[in-house]
């Protein structure tokens, strides 16, 4: 059988992968597909050469968000098999796409959404007309809990500038903070190909909120409850493209399910946690690369 080239698309501070994204190697070249990594903004590279453009570790891509999506819309008009699509990849960006799910009936956090720019009240009082006794302060377009920080009534004016010049550069979220994230941990439920495929418990370290592991966090296998599950799915029955993977995030809090972050654009999938986990992986790029029903932003060679 032919082989094929497949893109795994990183940026230039993980240029080799990451260790998780590497254990797809094999099992992919074990359907003759062949890996190689490719950084997003290198414009000597000929996109047309690959079968599939998967997006995996382009985690500059928030700091550079305007760049990343003149290239997102570069791959759309060239009509390159890019995974997640560009249409999904674009609405991922920003975690308005929160709001609207919330407008579908999902639980989020309780939480206020300000454009760059707006004129938004006092962060103090937007604590106090939601009565949050604390809450999360992040730049809507964000990633590894990047210009992140907790602030409560206290200090909130303490807070004021560096609201005031976060709210200039980007668009913003003030998020009632949610302390089981502390107490039980944060879930990561990891879909490839429309399945279930693994999960993971989340906990960030002592004193920290954080539950990234470049922030101190750790990530374990674990079996998520069936709450969760249909948490997940009620999630995924409201994405309106087609899509590889995706990892949905979760946080019990009493008898309810909130939805953290719905991750399809770059997420680490924790292949590591489950041992069939980089031949689900495989198997549903293959598919997209063979499968003639498959959703094409372009012709796959």
């Amino acid at each position: 059988m032919k082989e094929r080239r497949v893109a795994f698309v990183t940026c230039r501070g993980v240029p080799n992968l990451t260790p998780d994204d590497q254990l797809a190697i094999a099992p992919l070249a074990a359907h003759h597909l062949t890996v190689e990594s490719v950084l997003w903004d290198d414009t000597s590279v000929r996109w047309s050469d690959y079968s599939a453009i998967v997006i995996r570790s382009c985690w500059d891509y928030h700091k550079r968000a305007a760049e990343f999506a003149a290239w997102i819309e570069a791959m759309e008009r060239e009509a390159f098999p890019l995974w997640n699509p560009p249409a999904l990849v674009r609405w991922n960006m920003d975690k308005q796409y929160l709001a609207e799910l919330a407008g579908g009936g999902i639980r989020i956090p309780s939480a206020m959404f300000f454009a760059r720019g707006q004129d938004a009240p006092p962060l103090s009082q937007v604590l106090s007309t939601n009565g949050w006794e604390r809450a999360v302060v992040k730049p809507t377009i964000s990633g590894s809990a990047f210009s992140t920080w907790v602030t409560h009534p206290e200090i909130a004016g303490e807070h004021e500038p560096d609201f005031r010049a976060m709210i200039t550069r980007s668009g913003v979220v003030v998020q009632r903070f949610e302390p089981e994230i502390v107490r039980r941990g944060e879930w990561s439920l990891i879909f490839l190909g429309d399945t279930f495929s693994h999960g993971v418990l989340k906990q960030p370290k002592a004193g920290d909120f954080r539950v990234q592991k470049e922030h101190g966090g750790t990530a374990e296998p674990a079996n998520p409850s069936s709450a969760l599950m249909d948490a997940a799915r009620q999630v995924l029955a409201m994405v309106r493209h087609p899509w590889l993977y995706a990892r949905v995030d979760l946080v019990e809090s009493g008898d309810d399910v909130l939805l953290m972050e719905l991750e399809m654009l770059e997420p680490d999938l924790f292949l590591r946690c489950s041992r069939d986990a980089p031949g689900r992986f495989a198997d549903v790029i293959r598919a997209r690369v063979l499968s003639e029903s498959q959703y094409r932003v372009g012709s796959v060679p």
